[in-house]
């Protein structure tokens, strides 16, 4: 996908910006020993990026969206997947749905 079809494509944008809400507001919602624990992610700036998303009301700049997509969303992904509580609760989920 490029910018033009991220641009058109308001279910996809829809569904990027949620993500990023949500990813946002669960960064804030860890503990300040976790977040300490865990350095090499950027807390403050997911965080940060759900703020700016939730408070912009006449428009998201969709070029801002794509950017970060692009420059940082494999990063983030791997970083958190790596993450032992991640593996774990993961794991648990999953036990979950086989019984």
């Amino acid at each position: 996908m490029d910018f033009g079809d991220f641009s058109s494509n308001s279910l996809v944008q829809d569904a990027v910006i949620r993500n990023y809400e949500i990813i946002g507001e669960a960064s804030k919602a860890l503990s300040q020993e976790f977040r300490s624990a865990n350095p090499d992610i950027d807390w403050s700036g997911m965080a940060g990026f759900r703020d700016v998303l939730i408070h912009q009301y006449f428009g998201i700049d969709l070029m801002n969206v794509w950017n970060v997509t692009q420059k940082y969303a494999d990063t983030i992904l791997s970083k958190l997947t790596a993450l032992p509580a991640y593996k774990s609760a993961k794991s648990q989920l999953c036990s979950e749905e086989n019984t």
